[in-house]
């Protein structure tokens, strides 16, 4: 795949996405900041990783309470061993 290639995608990929969705989302976020709310994110792999950076940057941009349910290896570890692996979110 060449780099023009790429970015063709990338910008068929972007036309995709349902801005009023995002534009929720957003307003949500807002409103569980002001209600001192917590929000939750998970993921796995490489989701994983995005879902802690994006609380940490929940919690230090905004002034969001936000916990990455990932971040917990030993309780991930933990549910995943004693129970089963597609409960280690839901769990917790």
């Amino acid at each position: 795949m060449t780099v023009e290639e790429y970015l063709h995608g990338m910008d068929n990929a972007l036309l995709l996405i349902d801005t009023a969705k995002i534009v929720h989302i957003i307003e949500l976020m807002i409103k569980a900041r002001g209600e001192g709310a917590t929000v939750y994110t998970f993921g796995n792999g490489g989701s994983g990783s995005t879902a802690s950076h994006f609380a940490g940057d929940l919690a230090k941009a905004c002034n969001m309470r936000a916990f990455c349910l990932n971040d917990s290896v030993p309780l991930v570890t933990a549910w995943s061993n004693d129970a089963d692996y597609k409960v280690v979110f839901e769990r917790q």
